[in-house]
């Protein structure tokens, strides 16, 4: 991989009126780049050029705490709120030769017990953090299976069960 293109999708673009701003999702876009480029890099997949081309698409990102548009839409609100996160992340490879392979990955967390402690995009960083791992060894497919148990059908959206 020797370029890597990332955007936001439709549902997570959505929320920009009452739920994130533009700082939130250009720390989004650079949490994922630096993590899948870390992870390429270290598995050696990672070319300077002549490789090929990741385009990716947060489709969706939940985050533990209240970002600064959420506190400012909703003034009852408070910080110490706290919740599950979460991101899915669809995309493409397109290899030098234009071979074009389509990637997906969901993940969320499920356990509420440390969520307390979090900072506002944690969980939506571990995702990210997987889905680079599970890239660089062929399992990021686009099935978008969730990597949890927690399924939400008729939700659209992250973990809408697509």
């Amino acid at each position: 991989v020797s370029r890597i293109d990332i955007s936001i999708g439709s549902w997570l673009d959505k929320k920009r009126a009452d739920k994130v701003n533009d700082r939130d999702l250009a720390y989004l876009k650079d949490e994922l780049r630096k993590s899948v480029e870390e992870q390429l890099s270290r598995s050696g997949k990672l070319a300077a050029n002549g490789g090929g081309r990741l385009e990716l698409v947060i489709e969706d990102a939940v985050n533990n705490r209240p970002t600064v548009q959420e506190l400012t839409y909703y003034p009852s609100l408070s910080y110490k709120s706290f919740a599950n996160g979460g991101a899915e992340i669809t995309g493409v490879y397109v290899s030098p030769d234009g071979a074009r392979t389509p990637i997906g990955y969901v993940r969320q967390e499920v356990d509420i017990r440390e969520a307390r402690y979090a900072y506002t995009w944690r969980d939506a960083n571990r995702a990210f953090d997987s889905f680079a791992v599970a890239l660089t060894s062929g399992q990021a497919d686009d099935t978008l299976k969730p990597r949890t148990e927690k399924y939400y059908p008729g939700r659209e959206g992250l973990f809408s069960g697509r």
